[in-house]
Formats: C-alpha cells, structure tokens, sequence
C-alpha cells in the first residue's frame, strides 16, 4: 500500500490516521515508515495521539520509534492528562520522563 503514492495523512472518521492504527496494534517499523515518509503526529478526536495510544497498549518499542521523531509526552488528550500520566507501564514512564 505505501508503494503506491498513498497519502500517509488520510484521516477516518474520527480522525484516526494511518499513524494513530499503527501505534495502536503495535506495529513499530510500520510507524517508522510511516514517519519517514511524512506522516503528521496529530489528535484524534479525543486529542490523543500515537504516542497515547501506543502507551495505553503498553508497547515500548512503539514509544521509542515515536518519541525518535519528536512525539510529545507532554500533550494532554481531552481530559486533560499528558501521555505520562495516562501510562501505567512502570517502564514506558521511566523511559517517557527521561
């Protein structure tokens, strides 16, 4: 599918994107592709981001590709808790703070 000049920022309807799927189901090297290639790190419609979704799933590794290219742990979703205070991993809240 990325082969073929697919835009990496289409959204759904809540405003997911491809990037959003991806931290989601703990699919590392596809976020990583996905970013190289330009994909957006935007809010869904709860104003989580990737990096939200990866640390509600509870993927490191997913955390650390995102985070490389600029992820904000510190972004709140609509209820007003950032990224690190939504983690519960007791290892992804170590790597997030440091």
């Amino acid at each position: 599918m990325l082969d073929q000049n697919v835009s990496v920022n289409v959204t759904t309807f809540p405003k997911y994107t491809l990037l959003h799927l991806a931290a989601q189901f703990g699919h590392s090297m596809l976020c990583e592709e996905l970013l190289r290639r330009g994909c957006a790190m935007t809010s869904d419609h709860h104003g989580r981001t990737p990096l939200h979704w990866a640390v509600e799933v509870g993927n490191l590794e997913v955390c650390k590709v995102l985070m490389q290219h600029g992820a904000d742990p510190s972004l709140k979703n609509e209820y007003g808790r950032s990224v690190i205070e939504w983690c519960k991993d007791p290892n992804i809240k170590q790597f997030l703070s440091n």
